[in-house]
């Protein structure tokens, strides 16, 4: 009987055991950081599985159905006809149709893939201190990004040439960070990168990024007598893909095209009123009810506050909430006080007309430049106040000039006005960079935290999206739930839940298209 009870008792303490090493397994994956990349990952891989074929997706599969698209014979010809005919994004173009033709399930196995990638890039060039928590909330930012947009003319259409060319990139980037402050890099991770830079400056956006920084670091390391071979590698391969761009015969026929089709005269505008519709287009999409720039302005006014003691630089750091607020959730109340709110134009009425482009510096459009200008420098100096001069500051602000001016670009493009939301993925791709930044740095400091809380508070009162509200407290909750397992735990609850409902809705769009 004795020896029974002993057994029993052995037992009992074995199950302990194993009980108590299971609950230290799931409290480390509740701290780690990897876990809000997993459930991004299941999510999204779940929300893939349903994504319907649409528009250019449907046209080009209808398009090469009949013939033998994977032969070579058949590649060969079609990559002449781009490049001769169309456009000097040659992987890009034969990445799309090949995705297109093929099952889709191999599209869905690599894009998922590609978002992580992004947003671990993101999370690592500069790693915070509390990696786990900053690692959820750059996770809830993309989350809130509307993955519909990048379906506008066809999921996988738009995600390979507007998707990986960014997390592809960005992942160039954090290996010539790594190098540029002595971290170790592996063979395989060069060779990855290497050829993940040819596919991601194939894209014009990635390109003009790449060439303004790998021109600067590569300067750099050989004014230090530092030169890194690979650095040099991603410029060639970055100036190779720009060589391409500017002799492309395919692209002037593309524009000449696009122009007969969405902008009628568009040849006729001057250098100037393009970089004005550029600058003017991309104001509207970043200060005009885009909840991105409303947490990222929210951050910023949080730090500035923190960080800056003096009256009037704390206003100038509340500015940029001040146009978030008035140009977001409070637009339909504001435009019965400030009337230029509902009467900014879209292009459309504004630059619709070409033999009008040279009267349109008028009343509304003053306004709205002077808007994009106060905001911009707002911005910079406050980033420049929170982080002081160091390599930080210089890098934040690179990040935000190059995520506007890869929309900006647009202005000259006939397909301004019907390129869609896609074309400002760059930039909401740097607003998340940003906000992650800032968002550790509030956590690494511990005082002012009611001034903080008051000041989320008054931000989350106009906003009437129950995602972003939410979002807003579940910003403000980590603040002080610093152990993982509680800030993942709310986040979960409160976030995920009317998210889904809010891509539910998405896509039942998408179904009745």
């Amino acid at each position: 009987m004795s020896k029974i009870l002993r057994n029993r008792v052995e037992k009992s303490a074995v199950n302990v055991q194993l009980e108590v090493k299971m609950n230290e397994k799931v409290k480390k994956l509740a701290r780690s950081e990897y876990l809000p990349l997993l459930i991004l990952g299941v999510a999204y891989f779940a929300i893939h599985l349903v994504v319907p074929k649409i528009a250019d997706d449907i046209s080009t599969y209808d398009a090469y159905k009949n013939v033998d698209f994977f032969s070579p014979s058949f590649l060969w010809f079609m990559v002449k006809d781009w490049y001769f005919n169309w456009s000097s994004r040659i992987f890009l173009d034969f990445s799309m149709d090949f995705f297109n033709m093929a099952p889709q399930f191999i599209w869905v196995i690599l894009d998922v893939p590609a978002i992580l990638l992004l947003i671990y890039s993101i999370a690592r060039i500069f790693p915070a201190k509390h990696r786990t928590a900053c690692m959820w909330v750059l996770v809830g930012f993309f989350f809130l990004y509307e993955f519909i947009n990048l379906g506008g003319t066809g999921f996988i259409t738009v995600t390979v040439t507007y998707l990986w060319p960014p997390a592809l990139g960005m992942y160039s980037i954090l290996l010539t960070k790594r190098l540029l402050t002595g971290e170790k890099v592996r063979m395989w991770q060069y060779i990855l990168a290497a050829l993940g830079l040819v596919y991601a400056t194939n894209q014009e956006q990635m390109c003009g990024i790449g060439l303004v920084l790998f021109t600067f670091c590569f300067i750099y390391q050989w004014v230090k007598k530092r030169p890194k071979l690979y650095i040099g590698i991603e410029w060639l391969i970055t100036m190779a893909n720009f060589i391409n761009f500017a002799t492309c015969p395919g692209n002037a026929q593309r524009a000449i095209s696009e122009e007969a089709n969405y902008y009628v005269g568009y040849s006729t505008i001057s250098f100037f009123n393009k970089i004005r519709m550029g600058i003017y287009a991309t104001g509207m999409k970043l200060l005009i009810g885009n909840w991105l720039f409303f947490m990222f302005a929210i951050l910023l006014a949080v730090l500035v506050i923190r960080k800056q003691k003096q009256l009037w630089k704390r206003i100038v750091g509340l500015i940029p909430l001040g146009i978030a607020i008035v140009f977001g959730p409070l637009a339909p109340y504001a435009s019965r006080v400030f009337w230029v709110i509902d009467r900014i134009p879209d292009g459309g009425t504004l630059y619709g007309d070409p033999a009008a482009i040279g009267t349109v510096m008028v009343g509304r459009e003053i306004l709205m430049f002077a808007l994009i200008l106060i905001a911009a420098v707002t911005v910079l100096l406050s980033l420049y106040w929170i982080f002081g001069k160091s390599t930080l500051t210089w890098c934040l602000m690179f990040a935000v000039i190059m995520g506007y001016a890869t929309r900006a670009v647009m202005g000259f493009s006939p397909t301004i006005w019907v390129s869609g939301e896609r074309t400002y993925f760059w930039m909401h791709v740097a607003l998340m960079f940003c906000s992650y930044v800032m968002f550790d740095e509030i956590l690494s400091t511990a005082e002012g935290k009611y001034e903080s809380l008051a000041l989320m508070a008054v931000g989350t009162l106009p906003v009437s999206g129950v995602p972003q509200s939410i979002y807003y407290w579940v910003m403000i909750a980590g603040l002080y739930l610093k152990r993982s397992l509680s800030f993942a735990a709310t986040y979960m609850i409160v976030l995920w839940i009317p998210a889904v409902v809010q891509y539910f809705e998405s896509f039942q769009f998408i179904y009745h298209l």
